[in-house]
């Protein structure tokens, strides 16, 4: 991670993360694995859960409640239109 990028992290730095897979159940791990990884890097715990939700529907994305959320394009471009300013995509 960019020097610049964490550092802007760390002076807001909330209590814990809260990632979401809007994704095949079957790639979990690997998702377990991201969040791992940014717990380590950043000092910060992670949450992270499988939703039981479609994504343009579930209540902790309407809400922005969520930090991190893997999920497919079509739902990530439709949500975009919708609340552009509030998601970065990340590949």
């Amino acid at each position: 991670m960019g020097g610049k990028l964490k550092s802007s992290f760390l002076m807001s730095q909330p209590d814990k993360l809260r990632l979401v897979s809007y994704l095949a159940p079957n790639m979990f791990g690997f998702y377990e694995a991201v969040g791992a990884y940014l717990s380590r890097v950043l000092g910060i715990e992670t949450q992270l859960v499988q939703s039981q939700y479609d994504p343009l529907d579930d209540p902790m994305m309407l809400d922005d409640r969520l930090d991190i959320a893997f999920i497919c394009g079509l739902p990530f471009a439709r949500r975009y239109r919708v609340v552009y300013s509030k998601q970065q995509a990340l590949v």
